[in-house]
């Protein structure tokens, strides 16, 4: 591939790779459903990398510290791609509601991560408000009832006045939170949570579902089979949220409570999107 060619050409680029290719490449195949795919994102990390002029004045730890932030986010990426939940903003009446997230190197202090949460006029694009999150977020915000959800990377769930940005309330829920938007329905908000910490041996956080009611408080979760299990919302109809985990199981629970109603294993007759054996199962469809 020419653009590995580019990445490599360089001794110092050539030693980076060898020194941290394994571990990334490690957890990115944990992480998605083909070794190709895999290479794939490892090859945007690191052109990343060459394109952030901060990153070789810092020493060889926070480098691949550095390294391993970015897998997270093109992990979040190519997961948003292929969810029934695209990364897009809200129009609301006359209000366009977005988020977005910027990571500053310093070579002194390590990474800063920073996100924000905007409300902007459609007529003429003037900014109504803006909300500062310390803390990465890559979906897009719910807005539902003059109230904005949306999940954050360090596990925070925020509710903010749709009218001006303030905090109306935040909640922890322990996994990040920030790769789909929340769903809101009948009182309750639904957030997806991924536990898995990249660059550990052994992932020890499972993913997980929870429930909010519409004060913040939590009303249940329903955690996946294992810490390297992936999880992802699909729908909310008639009482049921559907969840599906990777690899192979679709779930159908009882809204109110998480009690599981039916699951279903899936395997070589049932592909996802991309058409690839084993991987989430997207583009789920309840019609009442």
């Amino acid at each position: 591939m020419q653009q590995k060619s580019v990445v490599l050409n360089d001794s110092g680029n050539a030693q980076l790779y060898r020194r941290t290719a394994p571990t990334l490449l490690a957890y990115l195949l944990r992480q998605v459903s083909s070794r190709e795919d895999a290479e794939d994102l490892l090859l945007e990390v690191f052109l990343a990398a060459l394109e952030n002029e901060q990153f070789k004045g810092i020493n060889e730890e926070k480098q691949l510290a550095w390294l391993r932030t970015v897998a997270r986010y093109k992990v979040a990426d190519y997961y948003r791609r292929f969810t029934r939940h695209p990364g897009v903003s809200q129009i609301v009446g006359n209000t366009l509601y977005a988020s977005a997230s910027h990571v500053s190197v310093h070579s002194d202090s390590g990474n800063t991560t920073t996100s924000f949460v905007f409300a902007f006029r459609t007529q003429d694009g003037h900014k109504l408000w803006q909300h500062d999150l310390a803390s990465w977020l890559v979906s897009s915000p719910t807005v539902v009832g003059g109230v904005v959800y949306v999940g954050t990377f360090a596990g925070n769930v925020y509710a903010l006045k749709a009218g001006d940005g303030s905090e109306v309330w935040k909640h922890n829920l322990g996994g990040r939170a920030d790769l789909q938007p929340p769903i809101v329905s009948h009182g309750s908000i639904y957030v997806e949570e991924d536990g898995n910490a990249i660059g550990a041996t052994d992932n020890t956080t499972p993913a997980a579902v929870s429930a909010l009611d519409m004060h913040g408080n939590q009303l249940w979760q329903v955690q996946s089979e294992s810490a390297k299990t992936r999880i992802s919302m699909q729908a909310v109809a008639n009482g049921v949220i559907y969840i599906s985990q990777f690899p192979g199981q679709i779930t159908a629970s009882d809204a109110r409570s998480g009690r599981t109603l039916w699951h279903q294993r899936y395997g070589a007759s049932y592909l996802d999107k991309r058409g690839e054996q084993g991987g989430i199962l997207s583009g789920v469809v309840v019609a009442s």
